[in-house]
């Protein structure tokens, strides 16, 4: 077996190169395909005027480019992440390799790919209830949650704690989902406490933030920016207490940033949900809230707790080494594919 693989994916927060040196350190030679997602400005402005040529463009240069790279380098597997710019037809050209797709978001929200799912030979899931609705329709799927890159989280020795609270996130304009209302309610308890929250937290149609964000002063704790990786690991050993809230898709699995505070070894206190009540400790490696008043009693039990904090923030940051790494999913995946005695 040649192990080379190709892997494709959105430019988002690097996971195409943490998927890569994950192959890299099992002995595979890996290359990366990356595409932007979010179109220029003016490239949006027209498509919402019907005029989608910049897009359809784009896309067809890039599956060009992907068709072009994959005849030169010949890979034993293609590894693709959310896959939403593949066309049928590049898939198809790529039958001669192993096609893996691994969603890091329910599937059931990017139509570009399922569309065109059975054209995968192997998938894995996010969600466990993705792979568990995929598999009743006969279409073979497995769970596979989200990772650490331990070389981009990673704790920071002596650094001052001299943040309070923190946390980074999509700043959701939906007011379904209820990450808005806990953030709100930490304030509201603890005004007087270092809190920075970080995302996008303006946004036109919410215009009730303005309100918030001038009148009553919650510039002081919404930063209204987004954060690259290096600065978030900082932000995170700074701080006594980071706070992690999943989206309302996620019910079987865990986000991306609950195994990077995991390994930024910074003390998190994440909303429960199925997948972490069942392989993680509650208050051994890990804190848990089902609603807003359980968050504030967890932000007052543990913020003045440094002894507390450091034990099960260590205790989860030796798990997350141990069996969450981007390593330990790629060894899932190849086990899956090829059996465990071909790694």
């Amino acid at each position: 077996m040649d192990k080379k693989v190709l892997i494709i994916g959105p430019t988002f927060f690097d996971k195409n190169e943490s998927v890569q040196k994950a192959f890299m350190q099992l002995g595979w030679d890996a290359k990366v395909l990356g595409y932007l997602e979010d179109e220029p400005l003016y490239n949006r402005v027209l498509s919402k005027v019907g005029v989608d040529y910049f897009k359809s463009k784009k896309r067809t240069l890039f599956n060009e480019m992907i068709v072009k790279e994959y005849k030169e380098f010949k890979p034993e597997m293609v590894f693709i992440l959310k896959g939403n710019i593949l066309d049928r037809q590049t898939l198809d050209i790529m039958r001669g390799s192993k096609r893996v797709l691994w969603m890091m978001d329910s599937i059931f929200r990017v139509h570009e790919t399922m569309k065109n799912i059975d054209l995968y030979d192997y998938r894995f899931m996010y969600e466990k209830k993705d792979a568990q609705r995929l598999s009743e329709s006969d279409i073979s799927a497995k769970f596979l949650p989200c990772a650490l890159d331990e070389h981009d989280y990673y704790p920071i020795v002596d650094v001052e704690q001299d943040i309070d609270i923190v946390f980074v996130g999509s700043m959701y304009i939906e007011k379904s989902e209820n990450r808005e209302q806990l953030l709100d309610g930490i304030i509201s308890r603890f005004p007087d406490r270092n809190i920075q929250l970080y995302g996008k937290y303006l946004h036109i149609k919410r215009p009730d933030r303005l309100v918030k964000y001038y009148l009553k002063n919650y510039r002081r704790y919404y930063k209204n920016v987004n954060v690259n990786t290096n600065d978030v690991n900082r932000l995170y050993a700074r701080a006594k207490i980071a706070i992690n809230m999943h989206h309302s898709q996620t019910e079987y699995s865990a986000n991306q940033r609950f195994f990077e505070l995991m390994g930024s070894k910074v003390f998190q206190i994440v909303d429960e949900t199925e997948y972490i009540r069942n392989e993680f400790l509650q208050g051994e490696n890990v804190v848990c809230f089902g609603n807003v008043e359980e968050l504030l009693e967890k932000v007052e039990e543990y913020i003045d707790e440094s002894g507390k904090r450091e034990r099960i923030s260590q205790n989860g940051y030796d798990e997350v080494l141990r069996s969450h790494t981007f390593k330990n999913r790629i060894e899932m995946v190849l086990s899956e594919i090829y059996g465990s005695g071909q790694l």
